[in-house]
């Protein structure tokens, strides 16, 4: 119970309260479904899991993160003595009479979520990522009476039980609590339309409805049933049907599924993304949602992603909102519309069309955004666990498939969700995200693939993530890309999959640098090998930008994958962090020089790659002539014309020029070939392969920097074992793309390597030099 003992301050908290709920009613118009939004400032106190607090001296907006609190509270997001629980306290008032359906929404909160309505307990919701319903009728009051609601969120993850999913992620500092998405009451009749699922059918150019009515009264019913379809902006209907006589029994459910034709059918693409209104209406309750004409799948014969029936490469980055949530940066600006809208324009900027919801769900109103500036969005549950029991946590298969459920009831009608992710980075044995993944697919009537991370892909159509990590070796050098198979494997690939995969390779370069422009955690050795001790701020941002772009070519050129997202375009930066994003400025959203211009150029969806990585080339005694490749990338459905214009620069001076015509079929690439003599003469120089359009004008450009050395030097820094024979006592077996024999240990690059078999506890390899040398010392080079 809720004592009655209140100091002054709580008190006239409270009547702010109370007036800010007054005005929070947000009752639409003639529509028989009545809303309350109970979103705004709220009161806050720590306390223990059991007793709500007597006291509320502290205010927070709802949604948003105990981190907002006013005054602050002291080491959030850590398990901490001062507190067990955060109780979230708000007062409000129903103008009308309590009608027959009462239910308290709360869309997304952590870590458990317990409901307390005028000093009695209804209910607990323990996932953190799925909408949580209250049936507050009974305890609920009307005609204008105060209603008390407090809200209970565990303080930490380890408030959780182990089968209950916190967020676990290796990269995290902080797990910060909070009821981060918004909370409001639904008012209707007791024949309630619960939920209503859209799935566009291109076909039939038309709409597949699935409609579940509940009969909350005590009495069978019988009710009709009315659909339209408009265009979201217009308004402008498109369609209708209508049921008469469906009797739903006391106490149950029915489900009805009716096909709606849709006049002039407009699509939904990232290009144009067209949205439609669906709503449904029985005698006593109505519900809108919004959806759009899309189809996406995965081609089975291609393996590449195809959207309303044409090619799609997807090209993108990643969003780690929760790694967000503990940047000082961050504010209350994941809910401010404006700013999260600007964010997607600026993404959309980069040549981005989809974006991974990377091991976090943002509040529901990003995905509204992405539904309107087209953006395709890889769903990803907010799981990383690289074991069973990695993170404390022992997941069920009965646990994820309620939880995915409700997931996939959430977000089924979003036309931006294109992909349902079980998991980031993830193999279990068993595979229980693959057995709840096998229960609950057919509940997306879009029947969308799923991605299932480490585990085995469930069904031809599904995709798997590949994380190329080449940096992750940091004595890799750009020049290795010569030796790197165009393949995309990695540790994340599971074992098994159809032929041909499709693969989403959604991190890649392993090159992080903070907003300072300084080596993340992961990265100091990585830059010492490039760079050297002494590098400045430019010197790295420039060079991190460069070989990010070069990646992107380079994985996308291959045509080897359906996908490639950069890692991340919105993250944390703070001191000891693993990772970062590339903003300089949080407020106006903008992205630090460099990589704005070389990483836009890296995703053009007409774009270019120059298939050479010299670095070092040495001087000779005669001219040392090469042919330069050239790809054209062309992800557009409609076949490209226009030139490409090879350069070849000393220190920014052109001392060659080649110009070629190109062309490239609809979804296809093109290559070109330029004969090209390297200088001789000791310097710094630059390959430009540009892109330009059947007007000359420049579409996009690649660049490769080299340096020509002097010979002579070049030959004596060799290791006198390079390119030598090599034998060892075993090797371990070959995988895709890739073997591990001895002769790796000596020729000259840093991304292949000899690896011994693991069954072996006793190894060694053997080195043929062909002739005597004095040998004053060994280095060797271990992977990591």
């Amino acid at each position: 119970m809720v004592s009655a003992q209140q100091s002054s301050k709580s008190v006239m908290l409270r009547s702010a309260l109370l007036l800010l709920a007054l005005s929070s009613q947000a009752f639409a118009g003639s529509s028989l479904r009545k809303t309350v939004s109970l979103d705004g400032t709220w009161e806050i106190a720590q306390g223990g899991m059991a007793e709500i607090p007597q006291q509320f001296e502290h205010t927070i907006a709802v949604p948003g993160l105990v981190t907002m609190a006013i005054p602050a509270f002291t080491d959030v997001g850590r398990v901490s003595e001062q507190r067990e629980a955060f109780w979230c306290r708000r007062v409000f008032t129903l103008d009308s009479e309590v009608p027959q359906v009462a239910t308290l929404k709360i869309n997304k909160a952590k870590f458990g979520t317990a409901v307390y309505l005028n000093g009695e307990k209804i209910g607990e919701h323990l996932p953190c990522f799925t909408p949580s319903y209250f049936n507050v009728r009974d305890l609920l009051k009307g005609k204008g009476q105060d209603n008390e609601l407090i809200i209970r969120v565990g303080a930490n993850r380890e408030s959780l039980p182990a089968h209950i999913s916190g967020g676990y992620d290796v990269e995290k500092e902080l797990y910060i609590p909070g009821i981060y998405d918004s909370v409001g009451l639904i008012l209707t009749g007791d024949l309630q339309i619960s939920r209503m699922q859209a799935a566009p059918d291109l076909e039939q150019q038309s709409v597949r409805v699935q409609t579940v009515i509940h009969n909350a009264g005590s009495n069978d019913q019988t009710t009709s049933i009315s659909w339209v379809v408009s265009e979201k902006v217009s308004g402008k209907i498109g369609g209708s049907e209508t049921r008469e006589s469906i009797v739903v029994p006391a106490g149950e459910r029915v489900t009805l599924d009716t096909l709606i034709p849709i006049d002039d059918v407009k699509l939904w693409s990232t290009d144009s993304p067209f949205l439609y209104s669906l709503k449904a209406k029985t005698l006593n309750d109505d519900l809108s949602v919004v959806f759009g004409m899309r189809s996406f799948r995965f081609d089975q014969e291609t393996g590449f992603a195809q959207l309303n029936g044409k090619p799609t490469y997807l090209k993108g980055s990643n969003v780690c909102i929760f790694r967000f949530f503990e940047d000082p940066a961050c504010g209350d600006k994941p809910w401010n519309e404006e700013w999260v809208r600007t964010l997607h324009r600026r993404f959309k900027s980069m040549n981005w069309d989809t974006i991974r919801y990377c091991i976090g769900f943002p509040p529901e109103m990003w995905y509204r955004i992405a539904d309107e500036e087209g953006l395709m969005i890889q769903n990803e549950y907010p799981i990383w666990l690289a074991g069973q029991d990695w993170g404390d946590r022992k997941l069920t298969g009965d646990q994820l498939t309620l939880e995915f459920t409700d997931w996939i009831h959430e977000h089924a009608n979003h036309p931006c969700v294109v992909i349902w992710d079980a998991s980031n980075e993830t193999g279990q044995n068993p595979d229980v995200m693959g057995e709840a993944i096998k229960r609950v697919r057919k509940l997306d009537l879009s029947n969308r693939p799923w991605e299932n991370s480490r585990g085995k892909v469930g069904e031809k159509g599904d995709c798997f993530e590949s994380h190329p990590y080449l940096f992750q070796n940091w004595h890799f050098r750009i020049s290795d890309l010569a030796a790197v198979p165009r393949f995309p494997f990695s540790r994340q690939n599971p074992l098994q999959y159809y032929d041909p995969p499709s693969i989403i390779i959604n991190e890649y370069g392993w090159l992080w640098i903070d907003r300072a422009g300084k080596p993340c955690k992961l990265t100091p050795l990585v830059y010492k090998n490039l760079l050297g001790d002494n590098a400045n701020v430019e010197q790295t941002r420039e060079l991190y930008a460069r070989y990010l772009g070069i990646l992107t070519e380079f994985w996308r050129s291959s045509r080897q994958a359906a996908g490639v997202l950069h890692f991340c375009g919105l993250g944390y930066s703070r001191p000891g962090g693993f990772t970062s994003d590339n903003f300089i400025d949080f407020d106006d959203l903008i992205f630090e020089p460099h990589f704005e211009k070389y990483v836009r150029y890296a995703f053009a969806p007409v774009g270019i790659a120059i298939e050479a990585w010299p670095q070092d080339i040495p001087t000779a005694d005669s001219p040392q002539k090469t042919t330069i490749d050239v790809t054209v990338i062309n992800d557009i459905p409609k076949n490209w014309k226009g030139s490409v214009r090879l350069l070849l620069l000393e220190d920014k001076k052109q001392i060659l020029e080649i110009e070629r015509e190109a062309t490239a079929n609809a979804s296809k690439t093109a290559q070109l070939s330029f004969d090209v003599t390297y200088p001789n003469k000791v310097g710094s120089y630059a390959l430009v392969a540009r892109l330009l359009d059947s007007k000359g004008e420049l579409i996009t450009q690649s660049e490769r920097l080299f340096n020509v050395v002097d010979g002579k030097d070049l030959v004596a820094s060799q290791s006198i074992s390079f390119g030598k024979p090599a034998e060892a006592s075993s090797s371990r077996p070959d995988m895709p793309g890739r073997n591990h024999a001895p002769e790796n240990v000596l020729d000259g690059s840093m991304f292949t390597r000899w690896t011994s078999n693991a069954d072996i506890k006793q190894q060694w390899i053997a080195v043929d030099l062909e002739e005597l040398h004095a040998v004053d010392g060994v280095e060797i080079f271990w992977e990591r």
